[in-house]
């Protein structure tokens, strides 16, 4: 009886075993096929001659989900239906946000729900009078 035993339990870790790696190479392919894109975006925008803004929009449509993106060093990452922009010497990674309004300036960076997006002109008109015009 013993002897069964422990010809089970090795059957049973190199099913186990069998598995882990089985779904590790899954999860991997899967990475990168939803990275594919964001990889080859450079190369894709300079042959195809697109804006930063189409650029943004045709990997969101790869995937159903559009981003706007403006700058030539943003990075998107499992983020959907985001307004980007950045000056195009700063890098930017955007990951796992939805639906937000992310503009990256010299001196400020403004991160807002989109559904908030009425509301930014009365927070840098609150900002104008606690900082001053010196940022804004």
């Amino acid at each position: 009886m013993t002897g069964a035993r422990v010809g089970n339990n090795v059957s049973t870790r190199a099913g186990s075993t069998y598995v882990v790696c089985l779904l590790a190479a899954v999860t991997f392919f899967y990475q990168l096929d939803r990275n594919v894109m964001y990889v080859t975006q450079e190369l894709i925008k300079r042959e195809y001659g697109l804006t930063d803004t189409q650029l943004g929009l045709l990997t969101g449509i790869a995937y159903g989900l559009a981003n706007a993106v403006a700058g030539d060093n943003v990075v998107v990452i499992d983020a959907t239906k985001c307004v980007v922009k950045a000056p195009n010497d700063k890098l930017l990674l955007l990951q796992g946000l939805d639906d937000f309004i992310v503009v990256d300036t010299k001196d400020v960076l403004l991160i807002c729900k989109r559904e908030k997006e009425q509301e930014i002109k009365e927070y840098v008109a609150e900002l104008k009078r606690s900082k001053g015009d010196h940022y804004l």
